[in-house]
């Protein structure tokens, strides 16, 4: 039976493409291929809540991706680039566009991975995010769906590429530091998983105990249940600690 014969493959309409021996998108599948793999990119903004981060040496954003990461910025979604460090791509429009919207970008020299997460999903890819491969390229992407490795891959950015990388215009110390001060030099703040009282400090905002049992998986974007400013009940991280209301007001 042929490849076409078996009716396992789709394209994006679900029906075959006849003469053709590739498809882009498989059934049931975690597996996306060619434009497939733009549309995901696109959907991982949208169905975002909390965070995002693309791993992708090469920036060309196009409409509908920056639609997406405009609207998520507006709701508060904490949105995090490494790119390559190279002069033309940090120096880039693209990156330009990024910073204005208050997207964070981190500069990594040698960097060859694709990689692209929210709070609940990982997508490892061949594409650069570029709008001439979302559109032209032969793509493929895997969603991951075991846990471990899923675990294995978050670590991976958060412990291998991002203490390698630096950042591209304001840190993130010096926005916190700016909400510090629009909060009126708080000093008294709340542990974003038991809401013990300790001092404000958005750049580790676990208590000492709590931080001992989340520093053995490390996951910035595990989610948590209190905002470290006003204390209030809110689904917050390590890396987005302060509720919306409260980060809104830098």
């Amino acid at each position: 039976m042929g490849l076409m014969e078996s009716n396992v493959y789709n394209s994006p309409s679900q029906e075959a493409r006849v003469g053709e021996q590739f498809v882009t998108t498989f059934r049931d599948s975690p597996l996306f291929i060619d434009e497939a793999v733009g549309q995901q990119l696109v959907g991982l903004v949208e169905s975002a809540k909390i965070n995002v981060m693309f791993v992708s040496p090469y920036l060309k954003l196009w409409g509908h991706l920056k639609n997406a990461i405009e609207l998520a910025a507006k709701r508060g979604i904490d949105i995090n680039f490494l790119v390559s460090a190279e002069d033309d791509v940090i120096d880039s429009e693209d990156v330009r566009w990024l910073r204005s919207k208050k997207v964070k970008v981190l500069g990594l020299e040698r960097l060859h991975s694709k990689i692209y997460t929210n709070e609940s999903t990982v997508l490892i890819s061949s594409m650069n995010l570029t709008e001439s491969s979302a559109k032209n390229s032969l793509e493929i992407a895997l969603k991951v769906t075991d846990p471990q490795t899923e675990k294995e891959l978050r670590a991976y950015i958060n412990e291998r590429l991002i203490p390698l990388s630096k950042p591209v215009g304001q840190p993130l110390g010096q926005l916190y530091r700016a909400v510090k001060s629009v909060l009126n030099q708080q000093s008294l703040a709340s542990c974003i998983r038991c809401k013990k009282k300790l001092s404000f400090e958005p750049e580790r905002p676990l208590c000492d105990d709590c931080y001992d049992l989340w520093v053995q998986y490390g996951d910035r974007t595990h989610l948590e249940r209190v905002c470290h400013s006003c204390g209030k009940q809110a689904e917050v991280s390590y890396s987005r600690p302060l509720c919306q209301p409260c980060f809104s007001k830098a």
